[in-house]
């Protein structure tokens, strides 16, 4: 079968939404943040060991059961009601949807991969973000980013439209391979029911459109809303013709001109890292945080009392006074619970977003970026705002205690004790490093499954993107938490 092109591509169409005051607003919303295998793993929930639970005689354990005998901290605190927001340990595969609106322009939606945990994922967070028609990026050929692709077929039958999917030759090739009934319809078995795809196939830095967006490789090109398409490396592959190893290419991209979004990463091009050197120039990036509304605040002084010492400590030294008031009551260390009357991020000299991988706090891996160079590409690139995806086995709670230790590399004169996770990361720093650590700016944040972040532009240059975190709704989080 021969290869599809992009020649006469007609996007698929969506329902007009109203623009916001004329405002531009491109909402990004987490699919899945986890890595391939996906947390909580059933092995970590089944326990260590076939001798570490009694015999039950066949009698179906207890939930304190199988508490009692998990020894995973992560996997644990995902299926244990109990914990404040333990449901964010719950990590599928890593996908992202953006939606872009335009003032008189009809809505875009865009997936970004859809692995092996799509199916499950779709299911929380389609229905309550109407999310019904988009095109698909495929970033790369793994099960991880593509192993969902015959779950399409309930959009294309339902709202009768052809889906199209995007990607690289290579990863076409292996889509053939695995999906060969997709690619050619003619070999369809049994029932004969497969989604309507239509492939097109991209190049590395060579401009083309999806929907609303204008994806290219060239930056300052005409286009107001672009992803521009960069090659990264994952890992490594062999080479067949010559017996030998090479890196294994993934896509990531350029949105906007204001956000990167590289989920598998292990190494960057040159060719490439110039091209983000030279990204989100601009006026920095203005945050709010809705949880942090008044109207909220009440519910979670009395859920999270018990964290609000030690919070408040942190932000102290976390947040000069020009950046944030308090709202007078306690809040988690989950969160930064705060509202700001002119909110701003520590400062830095770029508008830019960055959404990273970080498979683990430390030691290195040889396929994912790990905690330190997640945040020595952050440094790089004077990102105002990054976001982590791909965590392995470490607990939500522990990487938002990371994430807040890395602005404030000092003890908090208070006496409070700093979290053991902390300390472990800055005792696998060595010398530059720690000193690297202490001129970080920008904010750091671990991205969670359904976290939903609005980025809102208008056309004034001299102001930044604001950035909102819009907020779950609380009965939805009964609905998502459980197990």
């Amino acid at each position: 079968m021969s290869t599809p092109s992009l020649a006469d591509y007609s996007s698929s169409t969506t329902p007009t939404v109203k623009a916001h005051e004329k405002k531009t607003i491109i909402d990004l919303l987490f699919i899945g943040t986890g890595p391939s295998g996906t947390l909580p793993e059933v092995p970590c929930l089944s326990g260590d060991s076939i001798h570490d639970r009694p015999s039950l005689g066949g009698v179906p354990a207890t939930m304190q059961d199988m508490l009692d005998h998990i020894s995973c901290p992560s996997c644990h605190d995902a299926i244990d009601t109990t914990v404040p927001e333990g449901w964010k340990n719950k990590r599928a595969n890593t996908s992202i949807l953006l939606r872009l609106e335009e003032p008189d322009e009809e809505r875009s939606d865009l997936l970004i991969d859809c692995g092996k945990t799509f199916r499950s994922a779709a299911e929380k967070w389609f229905p309550p973000n109407n999310v019904t028609k988009f095109d698909l990026l495929i970033t790369h050929g793994h099960m991880d980013a593509m192993l969902g692709l015959d779950d399409l077929r309930q959009f294309t039958d339902r709202y009768q439209f052809t889906l199209n999917v995007y990607c690289d030759k290579k990863t076409y090739e292996e889509i053939e391979r695995i999906f060969p009934y997709l690619t050619d319809t003619s070999k369809a078995k049994g029932s004969g029911a497969v989604p309507s795809l239509e492939f097109r196939i991209f190049e590395e830095y060579v401009p083309f459109k999806v929907g609303g967006f204008t994806i290219q490789a060239v930056p300052g090109q005409s286009g107001s809303y672009r992803l521009e398409l960069m090659a990264v490396e994952h890992g490594r592959s062999r080479n067949e013709t010559n017996n030998t190893t090479e890196p294994f290419m993934t896509s990531a991209f350029i949105i906007n001109d204001k956000i990167i979004y590289m989920p598998d990463v292990s190494g960057v091009p040159e060719r490439t890292m110039e091209v983000f050197r030279n990204t989100g120039r601009g006026p920095p990036v203005v945050y709010h945080n809705s949880e942090m509304e008044r109207g909220f605040a009440e519910s979670l002084k009395n859920r999270f009392s018990q964290f609000g010492s030690y919070l408040n400590s942190v932000l102290k030294s976390f947040c000069s006074n020009e950046l944030v008031k308090s709202i007078g009551h306690e809040a988690p260390l989950q969160r930064q619970k705060t509202v700001t009357s002119s909110p701003k991020l520590p400062s830095t000299t770029q508008s830019l977003i960055t959404i990273i991988d970080a498979i683990n706090p430390f030691g290195s891996h040889p396929s994912h970026f790990t905690l330190a160079q997640a945040l020595d590409l952050h440094q790089a690139l004077e990102s105002s705002m990054t976001y982590l995806v791909g965590m392995n086995h470490t607990r939500h709670e522990d990487w938002v205690n990371l994430c807040q230790s890395v602005l404030d590399p000092a003890e908090t004169n208070d006496g409070t004790r700093i979290p053991e996770v902390v300390l472990d990361f800055r005792n696998s720093l060595d010398e530059k490093q720690t000193e690297q650590l202490k001129a970080l700016r920008g904010m750091v944040n671990p991205a969670f499954d359904g976290e939903h972040i609005r980025i809102s532009y208008d056309d004034d240059k001299t102001v930044g993107p604001v950035v909102e975190e819009i907020p779950l709704d609380p009965s939805f989080n009964q609905l998502v938490g459980r197990w």
